[in-house]
């Protein structure tokens, strides 16, 4: 269905030539850096604004990763696992701290919505994004934090929230973050909630929730602990202007059957929480958990490591987790729990307790043949068949809580005991009041209350700014929809170690967490499906034309880029040298004012992006100019006589060869210049480190201004009537670059073990005018056989045309660009003192065999 080549073809008459962008501006000059666009972009041309007569108005479409619209947090998913591919962890937990304050608690415990949706999973298995979350936390953990700043209070209107469970904090940090004065009423000895106290420690250790909680309080939120608040008068009462209600649901759903007062019979939420407020707790024989949530499946994990023999899960529900009627606790623990010896009876209820001696005996069961109906509401029907009895000495239900009663009598409330809101705004019927997490919409889970308390301080932001609650909040996000996979290989997802079965005796966390490795290697995974995002009609209508003559009906082909710097012009060289098909190790330098380095062969491709500026292009020096006619392209000096002899561009002939007045020399450009400064250094003009000799007595060497000059073009050898010169400054200019390539070369050496290259590629703009005896002499590179060293000038622009007329070498480029480890130079610890050695020339200490005919002797 793709019409690349005939609809170019149909252009007829029209001179048409690829174009070659980076379409994703939003970003620019902005921190942090902007996705890897690891996929090519087919888009038509005139959702680029080309002055094109529009056909049709064309449907909006979203502009989201679907797993960033799933993830209740909204946490910015693609941008963060990007960070984390280049080792930028601190960056990304900056950025999910954006979102919520739980990366440690939610990389846990979190339900992971965004991984069910994640597109990575319609090619072999989700991204795992949860995981990737606690890797950060653990990260920064794994030294000492560094304390928060306080955030300026910019508002003078006092906000109050009750209850410090996940909805609660999550209401506060939103609000805290724009300026409000917070304060969080907790009616327990510690803060927390649920998370505290009804979730065990091998799954949620209370260390990483409390320094969550310490990083909100070191912001600015204050949380008084042991203050139960009863009614809407005790906050009004201290001029608070608005509150939220966050209080939970402590208490436990009876199950209404014969025997369930009996001694032995306990609530789950009761059990784990005096296991979590540090009780000593113990439990013996069989003991049977009524429930098929993540609190009985606590609840029976928890009961083994207390000493029960054997416990038994009774649930309503099916373990068949493919079908409507499945457990609702998730798969890994499901799978964790039958490790760990507990015995699942799905498909069962409970038709009576048994007692002995004032003692529970057993459960008698009933078979359950569906939990909820047609519209997916609870409604279980049973079975009229026999069931099983199970012999238990304890019996832990878990089926579910429900609000305290009595409180905030003023509050309307729902048949179920909750607090009545509003689904989008979480608006009370008492103005000024706004409630979420459990006590407002039943018990659900940590990101589910997270997101009600991001909603509900929207809310009362736009309530006390005398705003529309409703009409004024921002419009929900919207998904990308069409996210191609051509060329996305199947690769494994990575898996975090678990403590070893015969160690699960205790509070020890069960799941490891990711090595280093592992998390980067999985977000490298990522497709990033954003960049996909297409725009709006609106935006075609209002773009600004650039006026390129095209078929309406073509297609703009844009490739991916590999990281923030590292753009799809470096793909093209990537595909158009492709290094990926060879045995010998290949360094590719792509020279401009910011230089692209591709190292490696088909067993690894590595990338880095080194600031080498504008003098490489003849910028910035004193007669830099472009590649034009009258520009010094090609230098030599006499090693004894000092002088120069040189060739302008469009002209054959050495200047020695020509009248002055025939010469006509404008300035010098990028070839000229990477020419003239090892010149310098092997007429002996200039030392290693690109100090003039001042000792020299020459009439081309002299003082002028601030700074030695030597003179390449007397003014009657030029147009412009003066002497072209090479000063100082310029030769600083170029060995700043050169070094920064240099370095950034090593660097990529060292990552992949190696001491030499077999081949050098120059590409760039005038890389097919670069003379490569010059530019090894400069120490542009490491070295390497001269023989082995080739310019192929514009390889960007050769791959773009590759990849116009060739489908496969797109997929290359999306499959290329995805495997390219993309090296940040910055990080790496010797980097600065690679640099320092690299100003000299051609290198303070590295060896050149390859070059000893050219280099002067060793003094």
């Amino acid at each position: 269905k793709r019409q690349d080549i005939l609809d170019m073809a149909l252009v007829g008459k029209t001179r048409i030539h690829h174009i070659y962008l980076n379409i994703t501006t939003r970003y620019i000059g902005r921190s942090p850096f902007p996705p890897s666009l690891h996929h090519s972009i087919d888009v038509k041309a005139r959702d680029f604004g080309f002055k094109i007569p529009q056909e049709k108005e064309r449907e909006e479409k979203g502009k989201y990763a679907p797993c960033r619209v799933e993830c209740p947090a909204g946490v910015n998913v693609d941008d963060f696992l990007y960070l984390i591919a280049q080792r930028k962890f601190k960056e990304a937990l900056e950025l999910v701290r954006l979102s919520y304050p739980f990366p440690g608690v939610c990389g846990r415990i979190c339900t992971h919505p965004c991984e069910q949706i994640c597109e990575r999973g319609k090619v072999d298995e989700p991204i795992s994004i949860r995981a990737a979350h606690r890797f950060l936390a653990d990260f920064e953990g794994s030294s000492e934090r560094e304390k928060a700043s306080p955030v300026p209070l910019k508002k003078n209107t006092p906000i109050a929230v009750v209850g410090s469970g996940p909805a609660g904090l999550a209401c506060a940090y939103d609000l805290i973050n724009s300026g409000y004065p917070v304060t969080v009423f907790e009616a327990q000895a510690r803060a927390g909630g649920m998370m505290r106290y009804g979730i065990p420690e091998y799954r949620l250790p209370k260390r990483i929730l409390d320094d969550e909680i310490r990083f909100i309080e070191e912001l600015g939120v204050v949380i008084n602990t042991d203050t139960p608040i009863k009614s809407l008068k005790d906050i009004f009462d201290q001029e608070y202007k608005a509150v939220f209600l966050a209080t939970g649901t402590w208490k436990s759903q009876q199950l209404n059957v014969p025997g369930e007062e009996s001694p032995g019979v306990m609530k789950a939420l009761d059990l784990l929480r005096e296991v979590n407020s540090g009780a000593q707790v113990s439990l013996s024989g069989n003991v049977a958990v009524v429930g098929g949530g993540s609190v009985a499946v606590d609840a029976a994990r928890m009961a083994k490591r207390l000493g029960a023999q054997e416990v038994h899960l009774l649930c309503l529900e099916s373990d068949d987790l493919a079908c409507k009627d499945r457990m609702p606790a998730q798969d890994l623990e499901i799978e964790q729990a039958r490790e760990e010896g507990v015995i699942i009876h799905p498909s069962l209820g409970v038709g009576a307790i048994v007692s002995e001696n004032s003692r529970v005996s057993a459960v008698e069961t009933i078979g359950c043949v569906s939990v909820y109906d047609d519209q997916g509401r609870f409604a279980p029907q049973f079975s009229k068949e026999p069931a099983p009895t199970v012999a238990v000495e304890t019996v832990i239900v878990a089926i579910g809580q429900r609000a305290e009663e009595g409180l905030f009598p003023d509050l309307a409330r729902t048949p179920a005991g909750v607090i009545r809101v509003d689904e989008n705004t979480y608006e009370t019927n008492v103005p000024g009041v706004f409630a979420g997490g459990d006590g407002a919409g039943g018990p659900a889970n940590v990101i589910q209350a997270v997101r009600a308390g991001k909603e509900a301080a929207i809310s009362i932001e736009l309530y006390l700014a005398g705003k529309d609650i409703k009409g004024d909040r921002p419009k929900p996000l919207k998904a990308v929809e069409e996210i191609p996979k051509e060329g996305v290989k199947k690769e494994a997802r990575q898996m975090a170690a678990e403590l070893a079965l015969d160690q699960r005796k205790g509070v020890d966390e069960v799941e490891l967490g990711f090595e280093e490795a592992q998390v980067i290697s999985e977000s490298i995974r990522c497709l990033h499906c954003a960049v996909f995002a297409q725009k709006e009609a609106s935006d075609e209508k209002e773009a600004h034309g650039w006026g390129i003559k095209i078929a309406p009906g073509a297609y703009v082909h844009c490739l991916p880029i590999e990281a923030g710097f590292v753009g799809a012009d470096n793909v093209g060289v990537l595909i158009a040298e492709a290094p990926y098909n060879q045995d010998s190790m290949e360094l590719i330098i792509d020279i401009g004012t910011n230089g692209e380095i591709i190292l490696g062969n088909k067993d690894r491709l590595i990338s880095a992006s080194c600031a080498t500026g504008p003098a490489f292009e003849g910028a910035q020096l004193r007669f830099g100019m472009r590649a034009a006619p009258g520009a010094i392209e090609k230098i030599e000096i006499d090693k004894e006589t000092k002088e120069v002899r040189f060739k302008v561009i469009d002209e054959s002939r050495w200047n020695t060869e020509m009248k002055p007045e025939e010469i006509k020399a404008k300035g010098i450009c990028g070839s000229g210049i990477i020419d003239a400064i090892p010149q310098l250094f092997l007429a002996g003009v200039i030392d290693k480190s690109g100090k003039f000799n001042k000792t020299l007595e020459h009439p081309r060497l002299r003082f002028s201004g601030d700074q030695y000059e030597y003179v390449i073009a007397w003014a009657q050898e030029t147009s412009i009537g003066q002497d072209v010169v090479v000063c100082q400054d310029d030769i600083r200019a170029i060995q700043l670059g050169k070094s920064a390539m240099y370095a950034g070369s090593r660097i990529l050496m060292e990552t992949l073990g190696i001491e030499k290259v077999d081949k050098v590629i120059l590409a760039g703009a005038f890389g097919s005018y670069i003379d490569k005896i010059s530019a090894a002499v400069l120490g542009m590179f490491p070295d390497c056989d001269p023989k082995n060293v080739y310019s192929v000038g514009n390889a960007a622009g050769d791959g773009a045309r590759m990849a116009l007329l060739n489908v496969d070498k797109r997929r290359e480029a999306d499959e290329y660009a995805r495997k390219v480890e993309y090296i940040e130079l910055t990080l790496s610890p010797k980097f600065e003192k690679m640099f320092a050695h690299s100003m000299w020339i051609p290198h303070m200490k590295d060896a050149f065999p390859n070059l000893q005919e050219f280099l002067p002797p060793k003094k």
